[in-house]
């Protein structure tokens, strides 16, 4: 008897042990004002005519990770950030959805356009829409996503070239 209460223990204490470090490992994404009613669109190729044309640019290695709209990457927001109308948005009080990135607004203010050209040769166009505690610096983002598993899957990607536009209104 005594062998098998110490076999159940070690058995409980392994499942401690993966659940705290799945848990770690699924709070290093931002949190953000956002929920599961309004996904995320998959990101879109950058067409030919976008809001950037023509607008001068600089090119900048970043690190981009991803969040999702759940309260796993979200916290307490993803209870408080809804508008009056009962929409998610994010910190700039735009609708949690579509080709989103939060960045570090000391660096990149709300509005900010970036073209992010992916490993694949991709380019897709974000706008800088939310803010959060972990992205720090000028070469950190995070990219709003439909899941949390998408996110997870996704994972963290380094040593990406993007491109920040300057905005028109300065």
């Amino acid at each position: 008897m005594k062998e098998l209460e110490i076999w159940i223990a070690l058995v409980v204490l392994a499942l401690l042990i993966f659940w705290n470090v799945m848990r770690i490992n699924n709070h290093n994404h931002t949190p953000q004002a956002t929920d599961d009613t309004h996904q995320a669109s998959e990101p879109t190729p950058r067409m030919e005519q976008t809001a950037t044309e023509g607008l001068p640019y600089y090119e900048i290695e970043m690190t981009a990770t991803h969040y999702d709209l759940g309260e796993c990457c979200c916290g307490r927001w993803a209870t408080e950030g809804v508008n009056s109308q009962g929409q998610r948005v994010t910190a700039s009080q735009a609708l949690a959805r579509g080709n989103i990135v939060a960045a570090d607004t000391d660096y990149y203010p709300f509005g900010t356009k970036m073209v992010v050209r992916y490993k694949d040769g991709r380019e897709v166009e974000y706008t800088v829409e939310d803010r959060g505690g972990k992205i720090k610096g000028p070469h950190r983002i995070d990219i709003l996503v439909n899941s949390h598993a998408e996110g997870i899957r996704k994972g963290t990607i380094e040593n990406l070239t993007v491109k920040v536009y300057e905005r028109k209104d300065q």
